[in-house]
């Protein structure tokens, strides 16, 4: 057995970079699995609404507003603070 540094420096880098190389390999394919499995049970079905006859148009309006997904900025900000309030009590 040859004791040269370098060599032996190479070696240890190779194994190194192949032993991180197999693993990162590995973590893609099972989190592309996961993401299948999580897929098929986080499907986005709108949710029915239940409109009785004594609904008035606006209150109609209202809740197919809150019944879509679309960027409005009020939403958002209360999410934002909703959330701060929720980290900073705990």
């Amino acid at each position: 057995m040859e004791f040269n540094p370098l060599i032996q420096a190479l070696k240890f880098m190779v194994l190194g970079m192949g032993v991180v190389f197999v693993f990162l390999l590995i973590m893609i394919y099972l989190l592309k699995i996961q993401a299948k499995i999580v897929k098929s049970f986080n499907s986005h079905k709108k949710i029915p609404l239940k409109i009785s006859k004594q609904t008035s148009e606006e209150e109609i309006q209202i809740l197919n507003d809150t019944n879509t997904t679309h960027n409005n900025p009020n939403k958002k900000i209360a999410a934002i603070i909703a959330a701060i309030e929720h980290h900073t009590k705990a």
